[in-house]
């Protein structure tokens, strides 16, 4: 997980204390708590919301992708 985060901070170019900053003070917007409250959850090793749907979708296309290299083209 601390590799996430630092992999966030280095993308936006901002330091742990600044992201701290922006979360204390964006911590009533409802965008902010879900998403802290998402990785809280991550930290404890839960799944994030959706994961499993996404994954599952990612699977059939994946499958997809599998059927379709095992065809040949015809010409003509």
């Amino acid at each position: 997980m601390e590799a996430v985060i630092a992999s966030i901070r280095a993308k936006h170019g901002v330091s742990e204390q600044q992201m701290t900053a922006a979360m204390v003070s964006h911590q009533q917007e409802p965008q902010v708590q879900a998403a802290v409250t998402a990785l809280r959850e991550a930290i404890n090793g839960k799944a994030p919301p959706g994961y499993g749907q996404a994954n599952e979708a990612a699977a059939a296309e994946a499958a997809k992708q599998r059927v379709r290299r095992g065809k040949t083209k015809r010409k003509g």
